[in-house]
């Protein structure tokens, strides 16, 4: 999908959800280029970890309003937003942490694109691929591992967990442990190279998830660099 024609649906999502007045003021928009994704799931709450200024948080409560969320996001001024943007809903809950392989205190290399941000320092690649998401300065947040919160999700039949952190993504999910079973379904951002300095790559944490009793169903909004894998969400689901 073009720049373009993603822009135009996501204003149009404005005026065809309910959500309008809250878009409009926060000027936040569901990230609708998951929308194919998430709506052919069945899942009974959202993990939502690197949840931004919950565009991907506000794309599930649209999709599925009855669906509850967990949702995690170490940076302050984001997750002020995120919080004015849920103000009334009981069922959306909002942790302003880090999430990684255990519980410590970390340094956040803040992008000048806010979503681009991770504990990972930010490669000369990504910035050159993705220009405008150098690093803008750096910020201390208290880091926890998923199973932490394990209450949160544990009660439920179906959790998926969307996992978007910047080539973080690996340490959050050894900070599930065995626990990471009880997911129905694992959504996450994986990349072929390295944008982040230290970052797994695909194959290491699609084997992660395979030896976990989880399969690959498919890789959505791709990116290739120089006509190779570069950068793609996966969505994996635990086996029957």
């Amino acid at each position: 999908m073009n720049t373009f024609r993603l822009k135009f649906r996501k204003i149009l999502s404005v005026f065809t959800s309910g959500f309008g007045w809250r878009i409009l003021r926060f000027f936040v928009f569901p990230s609708i280029e998951h929308n194919g994704v998430i709506k052919g799931l069945e899942y009974d709450v959202l993990i939502d970890v690197g949840a931004n200024r919950g565009q991907f948080s506000l794309l599930s409560k649209i999709l599925f309003p009855s669906v509850p969320i967990f949702a995690f996001e170490p940076l302050a001024s984001e997750a002020a937003v995120f919080r004015r943007l849920f103000s009334g809903f009981n069922d959306v809950i909002l942790f302003q942490n880090a999430v990684g392989d255990q519980d410590r205190a970390v340094i956040v290399n803040v992008s000048k694109a806010a979503d681009s941000s991770s504990v990972l320092p930010i490669s000369q690649l990504q910035s050159r691929i993705f220009p405008g998401t150098e690093k803008s300065h750096s910020q201390t947040a208290e880091m926890k591992t998923l199973k932490s919160f394990k209450q949160c999700w544990s009660v439920f039949e179906k959790p998926l967990s969307k996992i978007d952190v910047q080539g973080f993504e690996f340490e959050v999910l050894l900070g599930i442990g065995e626990d990471i079973k009880m997911f129905e379904y694992i959504y996450v951002e994986t990349s072929g190279v390295e944008f982040y300095s230290g970052q797994k790559l695909f194959p290491e944490i699609q084997k992660y998830l395979i030896d976990r009793g989880f399969f690959m169903v498919d890789l959505f909004n791709e990116v290739a660099i120089n006509g190779a894998f570069g950068q793609a969400d996966v969505l994996f689901k635990r086996k029957d």
